[in-house]
């Protein structure tokens, strides 16, 4: 027993050794980590000069600094559209703004949703749709697809190729793009973690009451087994 423990402790020491001369270390990954955190701002801040209402997030192995030069990772990008009000309950609807209700039935696979669009002048449901992705519905219902595509096709003016992969959009090889919708409330799914046992008591408290404040992100991402919304039969659903 003491051998093999004098052995991973050895292995873990070689290990250590061939990341610090590769430039895994804690100097590198907090170099790395704040590098990213700024590109985060400042990509924020280009979007709202340019009057884009985006809100910009990189995740991934590029900010969790998990990746070396020669690995030659993608970068990964969270896209949040902040002019979307997106809500579980209809009596949290603002007046002004795009707002998108949560939908679930009993056939909705597991975190996944509709997004229903409503009118921005009274909390009633819309009837004309708004973009390329809106999908207008058998029962007049205007649903959100999952089509991100749509809408950057018609922005790009066909400039460059998109190529979709799950959520995420990418015109080059080099990075990858996913736009989603925030939502400052918690739905049920997630209440989970907030009950479930913390080995070894992580996460600590204070980053689990950091995460009941955080709110949600939804992502359009599909469900080949999902079936579509009723009296719907459009291809983004099916």
């Amino acid at each position: 027993m003491d051998s093999d423990r004098e052995s991973e402790r050895l292995f873990s020491l070689r290990l250590s050794q061939v990341m610090e001369d590769i430039g895994v270390n804690r100097r590198m990954i907090e170099w790395r980590r704040n590098t990213f955190l700024r590109i985060e701002t400042f990509s924020t801040i280009c979007s709202i000069l340019k009057y884009i209402p985006l809100t910009d997030y990189v995740f991934g192995s590029q900010t969790e600094a998990t990746t070396t030069f020669w690995m030659e990772s993608d970068h990964d990008t969270l896209h949040s559209d902040e002019s979307v009000h997106v809500i579980l309950h209809l009596n949290k609807w603002q007046k002004g703004k795009p707002n998108l209700l949560v939908l679930r039935d009993e056939l909705t696979p597991p975190q996944h949703c509709y997004l229903q669009r409503l009118r921005g002048d009274v909390p009633l449901p819309a009837v004309k749709t708004e973009g390329p992705d809106d999908v207008l519905i058998g029962d007049g219902r205007v649903l959100v697809a999952n089509t991100w595509v749509e809408w950057h096709k018609a922005y790009s003016s066909g400039w460059f190729k998109i190529t979709q992969h799950g959520p995420s959009i990418t015109v080059n090889e080099e990075a990858d793009n996913v736009y989603a919708y925030q939502c400052a409330e918690l739905p049920e799914e997630c209440q989970f973690m907030f009950h479930r046992p913390r080995p070894g008591h992580w996460p600590s408290t204070g980053i689990m009451e950091r995460a009941r404040e955080a709110g949600v992100f939804f992502v359009p991402q599909s469900y080949r087994e999902s079936p579509p919304p009723k009296s719907c039969e459009h291809e983004a659903f099916i």
